[in-house]
């Protein structure tokens, strides 16, 4: 895996700075997946780009492991060791010891990196399966947020995309409500696309060159193309299961602090 992060004293004081703030228990970088690297990494660029948006949301925000930052007091007294007892997801646990102790997490955009470990669709597949089985157990109100917005997003685009092919089959609807039903599937599509550009364009004022035109392409056509559908079907995937498989060993998480081993695969 190669990952690319900013100088660590740079690093080290953006992602400090937020917790000088009382109600701040931890401040949290996130991963960007380049889509540099063929289809898969492409695809892979699109799944993991929506969380980079949610982030912002205090209520949405979650430590991630590869850049997470937290007094030493704060780490002791809200019990952390304990929490990471017998726990699959470290920085998950982290994430529901702060939520239990009614405190917040910062998103720090600076601290971003990078990472382009090359892939393949069905590597990507088992890794997004994985990542949102751990989710759903550790952080079930992040797995329902995303559940609730992809059905309402996928719902508005299939209601309609059937007006208007009822409209123009003569199966009811009048010719303007047809029309105006595509123009509704059109402003859909856009605000879709509209979302990915300003991301685009927010990302490039804090990364700068670590971003090419493959993650601007892909981002941008990705979420008007294929983003809901993907994130539908992985979402339901990791609703119906409980396994996954990690290293050639498949696991069961039975809850945030016991994951048992079910096979070991050849």
């Amino acid at each position: 895996m190669s990952i690319q992060t900013p100088s660590p004293r740079k690093t080290g004081q953006v992602i400090s700075s937020p917790l000088q703030n009382d109600h701040i228990a931890a401040s949290t970088g996130y991963r960007w997946y380049l889509a540099s690297g063929g289809i898969a990494a492409g695809v892979r660029c699109v799944w993991n780009a929506a969380t980079t948006v949610t982030l912002h949301d205090e209520r949405l925000a979650f430590c991630w492991g590869g850049s997470t930052a937290m007094r030493r007091t704060q780490f002791e007294s809200l019990n952390i060791r304990q929490y990471w007892d017998k726990a699959l997801s470290d920085d998950l646990q982290m994430t529901r010891a702060i939520r239990a102790a009614g405190l917040a997490i910062h998103f720090v955009p600076q601290a971003l990196v990078t990472s382009s470990d090359a892939t393949t669709l069905r590597g990507f597949w088992t890794f997004a399966h994985r990542q949102l089985i751990i989710v759903r157990i550790c952080t079930p109100d992040h797995w329902r947020w995303a559940f609730t917005f992809c059905s309402l997003f996928i719902a508005g685009g299939l209601s309609v995309v059937f007006l208007a092919v009822a409209g123009f089959a003569d199966w009811g609807p009048s010719k303007l409500a047809t029309w105006l039903a595509v123009v509704g599937a059109i402003v859909l599509i856009g605000l879709g696309g509209l979302r990915a550009l300003l991301r685009q364009v927010s990302l490039r004022l804090v990364m700068g060159k670590s971003l090419t035109k493959a993650d601007f392409w892909w981002d941008v056509i990705g979420t008007m193309s294929i983003a809901g559908g993907m994130h539908m079907h992985l979402l339901l995937s990791s609703l119906f299961s409980r396994k996954f498989v990690w290293r050639n060993v498949e696991y069961e998480m039975i809850s945030p602090d016991e994951t048992r081993i079910v096979r070991r695969l050849n």
